[in-house]
């Protein structure tokens, strides 16, 4: 069969225009569903009801993957206020569909039926479907199924609003600096974009905001205590003011009630346990289970490592104790001094392009695939640059790859991986990786510290197991796999840059072309191990953090957001409570983004990285054996079997935390 491209209309992109797409889509997609329920139950197939389904809704799929997509990426007010109304109505049809008796009771009857003609990845559709009314409530009755779809609605609305709400902040917040003599040691580049945004708006001096390119560079390298202390604070108290309309207090707990009702409602006790019950680890205790033996495991480093920056901060007359606002600084101090690594001494030798083009070099290495620009399709921004994916071996089209690299007034801060097109039988996908560099200023290109680098890899990672995947259904195609099995592909790419080998192939200096020195990539090496266990216990504190508020009544929360946090810290904290402020009004992953009692994902997925990686390491960084069988083991599968299945084809066994104890100096 010929693959096709489908690609997103960014002709015509203003809110109105993607709003009324949408709901235009979404009567036609109510239309396709009326005729699979006129199907009479007794003529119902696999045919006429499970695949109609999967199939129906394609042209709404683009049109929503594009309004939101750009709702994250490159909102205006007009489209955030169209948002509301767009979410509320696909939700409200997302909930017909999904908790329509009549095709719950034929998708069931087929489930329970013969299914010897249905191929192994059809079975699956059909299990996923079956599984899917029964997860909605589809076989309750009527008053159960119409409260769930009352509070799904609110939900919907709910999340929506935490992240409009932090959008907001963010696009509003902006640090004044006008004495020159603390920014002496921001990099080059932050200084240039922080001149350049007090120009634009008008203004003497410099001015920060909460990108993470202008934000670390305060926390890091700023000389001024109390300004570091006041963007600290400003940043803990992003969406906790309650005197403000873009405050998430209250949402915070709305968010958690809604999620509790609805799995009451379905039968479970709590929300981490209905959404654990379909990821790896299946149930709250073996989550709790696994950040409590890397708590044991990392905890007694963390602590050590501490007292060692704070023995270094003493010695030349720094605060006791670091408060959370002294830790950057003091650490990037650390860092020179005792590993001579100066991060932004990385930068010069990581410029966007090289990297970019290392990062595809890799990939065709081991995948077999050739990435090149094409200047043909539009974007929906002129920051943003359109790839073409091919395979090698015949130069058919793997997928549209869209990089979108610089922070801009309407997007959102961080980085991450999305689908405008998921793959299905016949379509390839489009991908899109969203990140927030430095971009080029006064005559330079954008350049990357090593971090940067790191983090536009794992998304690359995310963005191979959207494009390599061979499933012919997008509902289990690419990324649709569970939370604790997504960031296996993204957190492996990580590897690489860790070895020097690796390294020394691409990493050569802007200007003079000088491959990146061996002092510097020993001094990445060590770097890579340090603070290690801080780095973990911080992960694990927001993995608990994450566990306490979905795995546990709402009317067993503490009243304050403070307390709950307090809780949860207490026992891991390793520098003073920073007063003031909250983690959870703007921890978009659980509230706002698809993490919810899953952001442990992140630590177990690491642990399956590592694991997965020695492979590599063993055979050859760019060995095409290993690499074939990731690919066709992990990276082609989506979520066609479950994950511990195709783990242990490509591993041979179940993952265990050995190799990552290794790979952090925890173990020989």
């Amino acid at each position: 069969m010929t693959e096709e491209r489908v690609y997103p209309d960014f002709a015509h992109r203003d809110a109105d225009t993607l709003a009324s797409r949408v709901l235009e889509a979404l009567e036609k997609h109510k239309a396709e569903i009326d005729e699979i329920k006129a199907v009479p139950q007794e003529e119902a197939t696999f045919r006429n009801t499970v695949l109609a389904l999967e199939e129906s809704g394609k042209e709404l799929d683009l049109a929503s993957a594009v309004f939101f997509n750009l709702l994250h990426a490159d909102a205006d007010d007009r489209l955030m206020e169209r948002s509301e109304e767009v979410t509320s109505r696909l939700t409200e049809v997302a909930n017909e569909v999904n908790m329509d008796r009549d095709l719950a009771l034929k998708v069931k009857a087929i489930y329970e039926g013969d299914q010897s003609a249905l191929s192994d990845i059809e079975k699956r559709l059909l299990f996923r479907s079956y599984d899917g009314y029964k997860r909605s409530g589809a076989f309750l009755t009527d008053d159960v199924r119409g409260k769930l779809k009352n509070l799904r609605m609110q939900l919907a609305v709910a999340t929506l609003n935490f992240g409009q709400n932090m959008l907001k902040e963010q696009n509003a917040y902006r640090l004044s600096v006008r004495d020159a003599s603390v920014l002496t040691r921001l990099p080059e580049s932050a200084l240039r974009s922080a001149k350049k945004k007090a120009e634009e708006e008008g203004l003497d001096g410099y001015v920060f905001d909460f990108s993470m390119p202008s934000y670390t560079a305060i926390m890091k390298y700023c000389d001024s205590r109390p300004t570091r202390e006041k963007m600290a604070r400003d940043r803990a108290r992003l969406c906790f003011d309650p005197g403000k309309e873009t405050s998430n207090i209250s949402l915070v707990y709305e968010i958690a009630g809604l999620r509790s009702e609805i799995s009451r409602a379905l039968g479970y006790e709590t929300f981490a346990e209905c959404t654990l019950s379909e990821k790896m680890a299946k149930k709250p205790e073996t989550v709790l289970q696994m950040l409590d033996s890397l708590r044991d495991a990392y905890l007694p480093k963390a602590r050590e490592e501490v007292r060692e920056v704070q023995a270094f901060a003493d010695t030349i007359g720094g605060p006791n104790p670091l408060e959370p606002w002294d830790w950057s600084y003091y650490t990037e101090l650390f860092r020179e001094k005792n590993l001579s690594y100066d991060e932004e001494a990385t930068r010069p030798y990581f410029s966007l392009g090289e990297s970019v083009s290392a990062l595809f070099g890799l990939a065709h290495d081991l995948y077999g695939i050739s990435i090149r620009k094409n200047d043909t399709l539009p974007a929906y921004h002129p920051d943003v640059t359109v790839w073409d994916v091919t395979r090698d071996e015949d130069g058919s089209l793997v997928g549209t790859l869209l990089t979108d690299f610089f922070p801009r007034k309407g997007k959102q801060s961080g980085a991450w991986m999305t689908n405008f097109v998921e793959a299905y039988d016949g379509v390839r996908p489009v991908v899109s990786l969203v990140m927030n560099f430095t971009p080029e200023t006064g005559g330079k290109p954008s350049l990357l510290t090593f971090d940067e680098v790191s983090t536009m890899f794992h998304e690359f990672g995310h963005g191979l197991h959207g494009l390599l995947t061979r499933v012919p259904f997008s509902s289990l195609s690419g990324t649709n796999v569970v939370h604790d099995f997504v960031e296996l592909p993204s957190q492996i790419m990580e590897n690489w840059l860790r070895e020097p080998d690796f390294l020394r192939t691409f990493a050569r200096h802007y200007e003079t072309g000088e491959t990146i020195p061996e002092d510097i990539v020993e001094a990445i090496t060590r770097n890579a191990r340090f603070l290690a266990g801080y780095a973990c216990v911080r992960q694990l504190g927001f993995g608990y953090l994450d566990m306490a508020w979905y795995g546990r009544h709402p009317e067993e929360l503490p009243k304050e957001i403070e307390k709950l946090e307090d809780e949860v810290s207490e026992p891991i904290r390793l520098l003073p409570k920073l007063e003031g402020g909250a983690t959870s009004t703007s921890f978009g992953h659980i509230f706002s983004g698809g993490y919810a009692a899953g952001y442990y994902g992140y630590k177990w997925s690491e642990i399956l990285d590592a694991d997965a990686f020695e492979e590599f390491r063993h055979a050859g960084l760019r060995d095409k054996s290993t690499a074939d069988r990731f690919r066709t083991c992990i990276l082609e599968k989506g979520d066609s079997e479950d994950p511990e299945v195709l783990y242990e084809r490509f591993k041979g066994r179940a993952a265990t935390p050995d190799a990552l104890l290794r790979r952090d100096g925890l173990t020989g």
